[in-house]
C-alpha cells in the first residue's frame, strides 16, 4: 500500500506523528516532519519529493496532495489519514 511514499506532517501534528510513525513505516510509508514552517514551502517540498502533506490547516484544502484532518482521537485521525492518503495516491 505504501510504496515508499513520503508523508509530510505539519508541525502542529508532532504528537500524532510520534504516535503513528512506526505504524506507518510498517505499512511502507516514509513519515517525516515538515522541514519548513510556512505553508507554501511545505507545498513546494511535497511536490519536490512527490509526498503527501498531513495537516489540520484548512489552508491546504486547495492543495491536491494534502490530507486535512479534524483534530480527534489519534486512532480516528489515523484511519481518516490512511483513507485520505490512499485517495491522493490513487488520483495521481
Amino acid at each position: 500500500m505504501g510504496d515508499g511514499a513520503y508523508l509530510i506532517f505539519d508541525l502542529p501534528l508532532r504528537g500524532f506523528y510520534n504516535w503513528s510513525r512506526k505504524r506507518l513505516e510498517y505499512l511502507g510509508f516514509r513519515p517525516v516532519m515538515a522541514p519548513y514552517r510556512y505553508d507554501h514551502h511545505i507545498m513546494a517540498y511535497a511536490l519536490m519529493v512527490n509526498g503527501v502533506v498531513i495537516t489540520t490547516d484548512k489552508d491546504f484544502l486547495k492543495f491536491s496532495r494534502a490530507v486535512v484532518l479534524k483534530v480527534d482521537k489519534y486512532e480516528k485521525m489515523y484511519v481518516r489519514m490512511l483513507k485520505g492518503v490512499r485517495q491522493v495516491l490513487d488520483n495521481g
